[in-house]
């Protein structure tokens, strides 16, 4: 089941606060994939980590699981794929 991502709770004032999303090995996420690196991986944004997903397209959304992490950087699997691409080359 995917992770819920809440990005703001409230503190003691009833105010609300930023809370960082912090990626972590074995998680599984729904994500939209933004781009396409030079090794032909997609490439898919949480907050202002980026994650490599071999064998994805543009535009597909899909459900992916974290294999590894490096600094701001993370390695994806695809688990299932949500929405196929309609993007041309």
């Amino acid at each position: 089941m995917p992770r819920r991502i809440s990005k703001r709770r409230s503190n003691k004032k009833g105010q609300l606060k930023k809370v960082s999303i912090r990626l972590r090995e074995g998680d599984v996420y729904i994500v939209l994939i933004e781009d396409i690196s030079a090794n032909g991986d997609g490439i898919a944004r949480i907050k202002d980590k980026t994650i490599f997903i071999p064998g994805a397209k543009i535009g597909e959304i899909i459900k992916v699981r974290i294999k590894a992490i490096k600094h701001n950087k993370a390695l994806g699997e695809i688990i299932e794929k949500r929405s196929t691409s309609t993007y041309e080359y």
